[in-house]
């Protein structure tokens, strides 16, 4: 079955750092990869409290959306359906730097500067995720 999926990214940041998380090894779509805390949209939930809510369940903190900077598609599987996923990209000002509280699908995470996002070696989907929050921050 072909199906479409909406999904909300969060390009999370406080003076001047992003966080970026590292998906779990045991993970099934793109095992150990960093990038930016994501996730579907629930029923009835709108892109703004899909953000603050998927936020909070990947790193136990909040934030303020400062504004959303563009989207990302992209194909995948999930079993034996085949899916084609718009992510809705936000720019959110993180209340504070911590602590982070991982959920099970991440291994790890890491502040890195913002306008230096490119040296982390980023897949190329994070860094153009990344890359519109620096465009519209600059």
């Amino acid at each position: 079955m072909k199906l479409f999926n909406v999904l909300v990214g969060v390009i999370p940041v406080f003076d001047g750092q992003l966080l970026i998380t590292q998906r779990g090894f045991e993970e099934k779509f793109m095992p150990g990869a960093w990038g930016v805390p994501c996730g579907k949209i629930e029923f009835g939930e709108t892109l703004e409290d899909a953000v603050k809510r998927e936020l909070f369940e990947e790193t136990g903190l909040a934030g303020n959306i400062r504004e959303m900077v563009g989207y990302s598609m992209f194909l995948s599987k999930k079993g034996e359906n085949e899916l084609h996923n718009l992510q809705v990209n936000y720019l959110v000002d993180l209340v504070n730097d911590g602590p982070v509280v991982l959920d099970k699908s991440s291994a790890s995470y890491r502040w890195i500067p913002l306008e230096k996002y490119d040296e982390f070696g980023l897949d190329d989907f994070t860094s153009s995720t990344v890359k519109q929050a620096v465009i519209e921050n600059m």
